[in-house]
């Protein structure tokens, strides 16, 4: 798995992987509403560890390495937030696109392929969100009832944060999310070094919680959006995060 693939698999799903088309319910498959309770007491080191268990590099570090780098990826997050508020105040991800000069598109679905997209950056400074998944997401939030209590408009919101850090990012040669290097393998005076692929999500996830300060952690939209495509992905996404942090 390369880093375009890695990153295919964070806010939206491969249908080949996850099962994510159109199918009849399965009555065994937990609900979105039960999902969603289990989801919302996880920590920041849970979601951490879930965001390894996607890394192509995950069998090169152990728990304390992945919790430092996440950790240092957070701050970056922080740090870039901070600068944000400081040049443009406390702006919405609406008003703060508008304020960095990022267009902001909206198309029902994404253009084939073997994915479904929630939400895209492209260089220079264009974000598109595929309204497709937020329209499903509101039966998704009717059945969670007050335990998500949101709107798919402000869905929309934390799809935007997340885009959003990945335009500071491409401003950015520093930064420490594209920076870091992990060492793969050395011969003689050759190395081999390689970018962290998940710790650019992480930092993400944490600064569309800073920015659009939803009541749940972001990375809850990986199964609560595809929920509304298939039943089957959404519980083969829970599991998976069960499975990563342990429970």
């Amino acid at each position: 798995m390369n880093i375009t693939d890695f990153l295919k698999t964070m806010f939206f799903v491969n249908p080949a992987q996850s099962g994510l088309q159109r199918q009849a319910d399965e009555p065994d498959l937990p609900p979105i509403g039960e999902m969603m309770a289990r989801l919302l007491p996880l920590s920041e080191e849970d979601w951490t560890l879930y965001a390894f268990s996607r890394e192509p590099l995950r069998g090169r570090f152990t728990r304390e390495q992945r919790l430092n780098m996440a950790e240092a990826s957070r701050d970056c997050a922080q740090e870039s937030f901070d600068a944000l508020c400081r040049e443009h105040g406390q702006a919405g991800p609406n008003a703060l696109a508008k304020a960095l000069g990022v267009e902001i598109k909206r198309l029902a679905r994404s253009g084939g392929g073997s994915h479904v997209l929630f939400a895209q950056y492209a260089p220079p400074a264009a974000v598109t969100i595929f309204t497709d998944c937020l329209e499903r997401a509101q039966t998704s939030l009717r059945e969670c009832g007050e335990l998500v209590p949101c709107t798919a408009d402000f869905i929309e919101d934390v799809l935007l944060a997340h885009e959003l850090f990945h335009h500071v990012e491409h401003l950015s040669d520093t930064i420490y999310t594209k920076s870091h290097r992990e060492e793969l393998w050395e011969l003689g005076p050759i190395k081999n070094r390689s970018p962290v692929a998940c710790l650019s999500e992480i930092a993400g996830m944490h600064f569309a919680k800073l920015l659009a300060d939803p009541p749940f952690y972001p990375y809850m939209l990986d199964v609560l959006l595809a929920y509304g495509y298939s039943h089957t992905a959404a519980a083969r996404l829970y599991c998976s995060i069960l499975e990563a942090v342990q429970l």
